[in-house]
């Protein structure tokens, strides 16, 4: 069995099902699909629909049509169906994952035994784990910088906000087109 490396997700979102007057079941199931073919690759979304006609007999599901369609602009539109004779499963389960299986194989071009492995995350750029030692003397004139910081001295006219004293007094030789700061606040 070939392993591939995709990102391959599914999500079922509803089935219907009912028997015919010939006692042969019909099933269509609702699954949202997204993929990808390289981590680098924005995720596809589509929705498939997958119907199955089948009857019950000795214990076995025998099918008598498969069909994978997919949702697009115009519509459901075919993609696969089944056309094998021979195959029998043993619950109406394992003919679905079957056809999931080769709508898998369709969407990503891969064989219809293979497997698929989400490709590992690309790393981001290492992180440096190094401890930065504080007392290194590169660091002492940016320590001191830092403890020296004195309060800011503001100029004009600050809002006022409760619990917080206007410090800043407004310069008087301000010409008229500074009157409109106030609006735009």
């Amino acid at each position: 069995m070939t392993n591939y490396q995709a990102k391959y997700d599914t999500r079922l979102l509803y089935t219907q099902s009912y028997t015919t007057e010939d006692d042969v079941q019909v099933s269509s199931t609702t699954y949202a699909v997204i993929w990808a073919l390289t981590n680098n690759e924005e995720p596809v979304s589509s929705r498939l629909r997958v119907t199955l006609l089948y009857k019950n007999e000795n214990t076995v599901i025998t099918p008598v049509q498969g069909l994978v369609e997919q949702w697009k602009s115009e519509g459901w539109t075919p993609m696969d169906e089944f056309a094998d004779s021979e195959l029998v499963f043993d619950t109406h389960e394992d003919f679905q994952n079957h056809m999931m299986t080769m709508a898998r194989s369709f969407i990503l071009g891969i064989p219809l035994n293979s497997t698929v492995e989400t490709p590992p995350d690309t790393p981001d750029d290492p992180v440096n784990t190094r401890t930065f030692d504080t007392n290194d003397k590169r660091f002492k004139n940016v320590n001191s910088k830092i403890k020296n910081l004195k309060g800011l001295d503001l100029k004009g006219k600050t809002p006022s906000q409760p619990g917080i004293e206007e410090t800043a007094t407004k310069d008087e030789g301000n010409s008229s087109d500074d009157d409109d700061d106030d609006d735009w606040l």
